[in-house]
């Protein structure tokens, strides 16, 4: 993988998700070897309820592909002077799903949480009795996932997958894709949708690949 193969495989993505887009924010920069999107802003919101997390970063243009249905991709790649990747990070946000659940559901789980001495989720789930009585709105249940890479951590897998803004539970990979191969990973929430072979092919030729080792997702 490298700054060239990345920026072509970001071609093949937009055109891909061509007929799926309402804005495209892509922005690269050949002379800091940066693709991301036009005014990034880096880091990672956390302990923060999906639906205002996924509201801010779509308020504030935090993407690189913004589709149709309100979902939108990132993308982004830094590489080092040398060529070598330095950091990167692919994921996808879903537009949020509310819950089906009544205020009585919410009732008798909160009536358990509070026997558990859960106060926390005895809150969280007041707070949503509360909300549903004046109807404001119901719980989303969705959040989103990515793809993270950082040459230097030496705490966890330099690359790895993430669902949500949880730090603590990480999916180590042996290997970091390029954006096309992102997107067929996610494909199964994408509705009625082909990827074409040649792209496929040329994502799959130019991951970015680490030593195998224990690692539970092997890209091959």
């Amino acid at each position: 993988m490298n700054f060239s193969f990345v920026s072509q495989g970001l071609q093949h993505a937009s055109r891909l998700l061509d007929s799926r887009s309402q804005v495209n924010n892509i922005f690269i920069d050949s002379e800091s070897k940066c693709i991301a999107w036009h005014g990034r802003k880096p880091g990672i919101q956390k302990n923060i309820y999906y639906s205002i997390e996924y509201q801010y970063l779509l308020d504030t243009q935090q993407y690189s592909i913004l589709l149709k249905d309100s979902s939108f991709f990132q993308f982004y790649y830094q590489f080092e002077k040398s060529g070598k990747l330095k950091t990167a990070r692919l994921a996808y946000y879903p537009k949020p799903v509310q819950t089906p659940h009544l205020q009585e559901d919410l009732l008798n789980a909160g009536e358990d949480a509070l026997e558990r001495q859960d106060n926390d989720l005895y809150d969280h789930l007041y707070n949503w009795v509360e909300l549903l009585e004046t109807d404001i709105g119901r719980p989303a249940n969705t959040s989103h996932f990515r793809f993270d890479f950082d040459s230097k951590v030496i705490s966890h897998s330099k690359s790895h997958l993430q669902f949500g803004a949880i730090q603590e539970f990480r999916v180590p990979a042996n290997s970091f894709p390029l954006p096309v191969a992102f997107i067929e990973l996610c494909s199964p929430l994408l509705g009625n949708f082909s990827i074409e072979k040649t792209y496929l092919v040329f994502a799959k030729s130019h991951m970015f690949s680490l030593p195998i080792n224990s690692e539970l997702i092997h890209m091959t």
